[in-house]
């Protein structure tokens, strides 16, 4: 089946790829499998590798970080400051600076909230209900400010709605997904409970390493994770 949405370039995805043997299951759905990582670390899974290596190799990957230097570190203290120095100077002082924002409180409390609500349906206006329910009072144009930095500095992507049937693109019900579990991890704590959102997570983000653009389906009322288009092609 084909379609002609509004195409659009997405930036290319580079990280380190390792997976479960539930993980594979999805991605066989999609007729992915895994490949050789792009800075020469083999990172896929032979047929003696065991399903206790599988679940390792996964732990490992959601509970450390995809960003390549991350591969040197050994974890814990190392591995946190890494990733703190990131968050701090590539993050918040870029988009502040670029984005001329004045209350990095507030970008802090988005980037929080979408890192927690990460394959949820958002909208600016709920962000902003939160975040004034929560005391802090801002505007649905404060937040378009605070996550148009985050799509631009590539910490969050922005997945649009996809009508199977009628072919087009929604206006309403975007979901975020975070280019980094490890981030999310930094600020959020690692949650052990939290499988279903950290997978449909990294199952993104590899649909989008092998070129396809993706989007949340929707077949009528019902919900479809994910849509991708490549070449003209609808999986």
């Amino acid at each position: 089946m084909s379609a002609s949405p509004n195409k659009t370039v997405d930036p290319p995805l580079r990280f380190p790829y390792e997976a479960t043997n539930g993980v594979m299951r999805l991605l066989r759905k999609f007729n992915l499998k895994p490949v050789k990582s792009d800075y020469g670390i083999d990172c896929s899974l032979d047929r003696e590798t065991t399903e206790a290596q599988r679940e390792q190799l996964y732990r490992n990957y959601i509970s450390s970080s995809s960003f390549p230097y991350a591969i040197n570190l050994s974890g814990g203290t190392d591995l946190r400051q890494y990733l703190q120095g990131v968050y701090n100077t590539v993050i918040l002082k870029d988009i502040m600076q670029r984005r001329r924002l004045q209350d990095s409180d507030i970008l802090e409390r988005t980037i929080r909230y979408l890192a927690d609500n990460i394959g949820n349906v958002a909208s600016l206006k709920s962000i902003a209900d939160t975040l004034t329910s929560s005391g802090r009072r801002c505007s649905p144009h404060t937040i378009e400010n605070c996550v148009d930095g985050l799509l631009g500095s590539y910490m969050f992507y922005c997945v649009s709605r996809y009508d199977v049937h009628g072919k087009e693109h929604l206006r309403v019900g975007n979901k975020y997904y975070m280019v980094d579990v490890g981030l999310r991890n930094l600020l959020l704590g690692i949650r052990p409970n939290d499988f279903g959102h950290i997978l449909e997570n990294v199952v993104y983000l590899e649909l989008r390493r092998r070129g396809n653009q993706v989007f949340v389906g929707k077949v009528g009322k019902q919900e479809v994770n994910f849509v991708c288009l490549n070449g003209g092609d609808r999986l």
